[in-house]
């Protein structure tokens, strides 16, 4: 996820989330940059936007602190969504484009078993995870585990992931780029 200021406008970089799409447009000032592939709202907004992310992703442009956790998801029963995808923990687990497309699951999800499809009818097409599915979701921050919402029928196991060094230095560059963009607004002031 990625928030790019460019004078009083912000362009806004995140997974595809149903939630976020439907939040973010009720900001007066936003609007999809196709071009950029970006959603661009007033700069001002950030605070909000970075909520907005916080509330869908667990965690903005800025990543959260806190532990994070790799999730084993078992299904005993299918999980449907109409003409829509299935996402837990602010990741998409199967999103399906009509009843004939099949469906996919998002980045940082893997199916150990089973799988997930599409089904439906043409008109009201479905995403759906497969019962007996087992699913990894990686690198989800506490902060999404303490709020989701746990649905019957899916047992959940939670497995705390260590740092290498590579996610370190990866986190140290996203912190030092929000120092200097911290750094820029200090100035303007």
């Amino acid at each position: 996820m990625k928030i790019q200021i460019e004078n009083d406008l912000a362009y806004v970089r995140t997974p595809y989330h149903p939630n976020f799409v439907s939040k973010i447009k009720r900001c007066s000032s936003a609007k999809w940059d196709a071009t950029r592939q970006a959603w661009q709202v007033k700069a001002d907004l950030v605070p909000v936007v970075r909520k907005l992310m916080v509330d869908i992703f667990g965690e903005s442009d800025i990543p959260a602190e806190g532990k994070r956790f790799d999730v084993w998801l078992t299904f005993n029963t299918a999980v449907y969504a109409d003409r829509e995808g299935v996402y837990f923990f602010g990741k998409c687990l199967a999103r399906a484009r009509g009843r004939d497309s099949g469906a996919r699951p998002g980045d940082g999800v893997c199916y150990i078993s089973r799988g997930c499809r599409s089904g439906g009818s043409m008109k009201y097409w479905e995403s759906i995870v497969n019962d007996g599915s087992i699913v990894v979701i990686y690198d989800v921050p506490e902060t999404l585990i303490l709020n989701e919402k746990h649905l019957e029928g899916v047992e959940y196991e939670f497995i705390e992931r260590v740092a290498n060094q590579d996610e370190l230095n990866a986190e140290k560059a996203r912190l030092m780029a929000r120092i200097k963009e911290i750094d820029t607004i200090l100035g303007a002031s």
